[in-house]
């Protein structure tokens, strides 16, 4: 009983050091993830990421009072990890769709340090096979 007792508590605050730990980076991110959440609702997972890293936090806190609030805690992190992959692969194709469009515009030509366009100029990082240390400036 005692090694639950002293379990519980070491995750409670483990818990506690990663929602403060995330605080500056969320406090950036959220900015993005509420103005998202305003404008598409639900569907950028940035958004959903903000809402489980808010649950995450709250909860965290409450689960010393109660250790039923460890539960709603730790399914606000889960939230926030879906959100962060999601959103991870959302930029990861956003950007292989930036590289086809790119290539495929007349007016845009591409070198090793990225791609030039009438009307923009963009890394060559944006393309997976493109190894952005062989560019030389």
């Amino acid at each position: 009983m005692m090694n639950t007792v002293k379990i519980v508590h070491t995750v409670k605050t483990i818990n506690v050091a990663a929602a403060l730990l995330f605080v500056p980076i969320m406090l950036i991110g959220s900015l993005y993830g509420l103005d998202a959440l305003t404008k598409d609702g639900l569907s950028d997972p940035w958004a959903v990421a903000t809402i489980g890293y808010f649950i995450a936090f709250i909860f965290s806190f409450l689960a010393f009072k109660k250790n039923y609030f460890l539960y709603i805690s730790l399914f606000g992190w889960l939230i926030f990890g879906l959100g962060s992959a999601l959103d991870s692969q959302q930029a990861t194709s956003a950007n292989n769709q930036l590289c086809l469009d790119l290539r495929a515009d007349a007016t845009c030509t591409e070198d090793a340090c990225g791609f030039t366009c009438s009307d923009i100029i963009a890394p060559s990082s944006i393309c997976k096979d493109k190894d952005p240390s062989l560019c030389q400036k």
